[in-house]
């Protein structure tokens, strides 16, 4: 999440339950590629001038469940003072738990961000915070980059938005190879190759768009990203279907229709689909303190208890909201250590 405030995307659940995700696609016809598995126990940590910070309390508390820390800024253009928020929040982390393995993000982009935006800057960031965390600690606790952005946005006007007909998928291969974001995503993917071998991670939404949907899948199914963390976005508005979409599409390893179709068919060449290393940002914030909220952020504890094997993070808020207390009585981190002790 790239904000602490309330979720206000409007979800179209006629299309989610209609043609969108109950809809089947084509069988699959070519093989898989596979990817190595990852687990991951992690938890999203907000750093910045404008967050508040975390207490070595915090990280300790944290640390009873979560072995990963992806440091995560909610701007998106980053200032010295960011580099230097990343470096003090790594060495803070690294203090408290020397077994830390720290993911460290590039700035954040939206659907309002100019495709200008998408440059050098972000792998400039990288570059510095590398150099402000010092080699050491980069090279032994540094296991590898988030990608902050949250979906696929469209360059602009994009006639080919509607893939329909016997060719769509041609259009989407086009137009996805030539978008801003999948550009810069695949250098981000380039720079962590050559900074480490490090993996790249990637937490995008499930949106109730078909396109939108399509989108993600093609992307995720090139395999830029070495681990995909779903957001289902159902602690937020109470809508099941995009919950329903990630739990089949963790257990398939690649997006999914609820009734465990891919969103992408494999019957051409050029489309393949993804193998493993889908998970789940797990959603929780200080709402949880009323019972409506508290019961839907269960309901997320039950659906994915079974992909214990596969990678997950952690939306908590921010350092604050991550000791608000729960409509149960416990502290939100107390959450996340009790689920994942319990994998």
């Amino acid at each position: 999440m790239n904000s602490f405030m309330k979720k206000t995307k409007a979800w179209c659940l006629s299309l989610l339950c209609g043609s969108v995700l109950l809809a089947g696609a084509a069988g699959l016809t070519t093989e898989a590629q596979a990817s190595s598995n990852l687990q991951m126990r992690s938890v999203l940590v907000y750093t910045g001038s404008n967050q508040p910070e975390y207490k070595t309390e915090d990280i300790v508390n944290l640390s009873k469940g979560a072995d990963h820390f992806i440091i995560v800024t909610t701007k998106t253009t980053a200032a010295s003072t960011d580099v230097t928020d990343f470096a003090n929040q790594a060495n803070k982390i690294v203090a408290a738990n020397p077994q830390a393995k720290l993911w460290i993000s590039t700035p954040s982009r939206n659907s309002t961000s100019s495709a200008s935006t998408y440059d050098a800057s972000i792998t400039g960031f990288l570059d510095a915070v590398k150099k402000a965390i010092g080699q050491t600690n980069w090279d032994k606790h540094v296991k590898g980059i988030y990608i902050n952005f949250e979906n696929i946005y469209l360059d602009g006007p994009d006639t080919g938005t509607k893939y329909t007909g016997a060719n769509w998928t041609k259009t989407l291969q086009s137009n996805m190879n030539d978008n801003t974001v999948v550009k810069t995503m695949r250098s981000i993917k380039q720079w962590a190759k050559s900074n480490g071998s490090l993996n790249v991670a990637w937490a995008p939404y499930v949106t109730p768009h078909n396109d939108q949907l399509k989108r993600l899948a093609y992307v995720i199914n090139e395999n830029i990203a070495d681990v995909v963390l779903l957001q289902p976005h159902y602690y937020f508005d109470g809508n099941k279907v995009p919950l329903l979409v990630v739990d089949k599409s963790i257990t398939n390893g690649y997006l999914s229709y609820t009734d465990g179709k891919p969103i992408i068919p494999a019957n051409d060449s050029y489309i393949k689909l993804r193998s493993a290393n889908i998970g789940v940002d797990m959603e929780i914030d200080g709402d949880a303190s009323k019972s409506d909220r508290y019961n839907l952020y269960k309901e997320y504890e039950t659906t994915f208890r079974k992909h214990s094997n596969k990678p997950f993070t952690y939306y908590l808020g921010s350092a604050t909201q991550m000791n608000y207390k729960s409509y149960a009585g416990k502290q939100l981190w107390e959450h996340l250590v009790e689920f994942y002790t319990s994998l």
